[in-house]
């Protein structure tokens, strides 16, 4: 296909950065993008504890001081920080408290902002753990520890983060499991690479016991063509395989250190100043388009060094590409 037509990528100029959606690769029509500005701090809504350069830049809270009677709608940057609750002091929800702190609620009336709490500690929601623990069974559990077969269980609502508590990062039907190529269709498997013809359909089988014996048929994904000079296609990695076992742990660790220091509302966002191990960063380690890539394409993603404005990508597409168990 890519015989029959070109895309031109053009960097931006100034601070402008560009949107890209890796399917325009894909498209059989052509499209247009734009440069945009890049996010701006005030449209970032920073909670306590979180940079800020202007009182705009921080999200409107309930606000109890040190002394004195709280104050709603309060939005204050002090020191390039932005003001919460303290210890001890009263609290609206979790937005009101400072860094490392949750707001444990009494009944009705608001709570008081107390420390994250430790492994094993009794929770109802995950927010109240420390950032790199789930609320799993109503105990405070590290991530990615929970073994393949285990039932997840975390809080109500809290389901989409269930891969989050399994060891192999992956998740089906509450239950942590493994994803891997389907031998009966892809009989060859290359470091962890399965080639295909492209738009054709990659198969995977989820596993929930390591001797395979409790087993389903995972979703089929298409097959993709790398942004290489090769433009060979390629399945969408299956974490399963050993292959990939370097990448998923370079990809969990990645995820590992967004969680520090993070405002617990903010724990799954990615973290100022950490843009080497963002989400979109984590998407490309993960992806199949990275898969020898060309130099250029490496620049126009941002993936060359995963720069600040890398995370203005659109995530939600590269993440369709991403290994099959995410």
């Amino acid at each position: 296909m890519t015989e029959t037509r070109t895309v031109t990528v053009n960097p931006c100029k100034d601070t402008k950065v560009c949107p890209l959606n890796p399917f325009i690769f894909y498209n059989d029509s052509d499209t247009k993008i734009d440069c945009t500005d890049p996010t701006k701090p005030g449209d970032l809504n920073a909670l306590p504890g979180e940079a800020c350069k202007a009182d705009a830049d921080c999200k409107k809270i309930k606000y109890y001081p040190d002394a004195g009677e709280p104050t709603v709608d309060y939005q204050k940057c002090t020191s390039n920080k932005c003001v919460g609750s303290n210890e001890t002091k009263g609290c609206a929800n979790h937005e009101s408290c400072n860094i490392g702190l949750y707001c444990k609620q009494t009944g009705t009336t608001d709570g008081t902002c107390q420390k994250q709490l430790e492994k094993d500690a009794t929770c109802a929601s995950s927010l109240e753990c420390k950032n790199n623990f789930v609320c799993h069974n109503t105990k405070c559990t590290e991530t990615f520890t929970l073994a393949n077969g285990d039932e997840v269980k975390l809080p109500q609502g809290e389901a989409v983060n269930n891969r989050l508590a399994c060891k192999s990062g992956s998740s089906d039907s509450n239950r942590c499991s493994v994803v891997k190529y389907d031998d009966t269709v892809h009989k060859s498997v290359s470091n962890g690479v399965v080639t295909c013809d492209y738009k054709s359909k990659c198969k995977y089988t989820i596993f929930f016991k390591d001797d395979g014996t409790d087993k389903t048929a995972g979703s089929d994904q298409d097959c993709f063509c790398t942004l290489s000079a090769e433009g060979t296609g390629v399945c969408p990695y299956a974490s399963g395989d050993s292959g990939n076992s370097s990448k998923l742990s370079r990809v969990i660790a990645m995820a590992k250190t967004n969680f520090d220091g993070q405002h617990t509302v903010h724990r799954y966002q990615d973290k100022p100043g950490n843009e080497i191990n963002s989400s979109i960063c984590q998407a490309w380690a993960g992806s199949v388009l990275s898969q020898n890539s060309l130099d250029c394409v490496k620049t126009a993603f941002g993936a060359a060094k995963c720069a600040a404005n890398y995370v203005t990508i659109a995530i939600v597409a590269l993440m369709m590409v991403f290994f099959a168990l995410f």
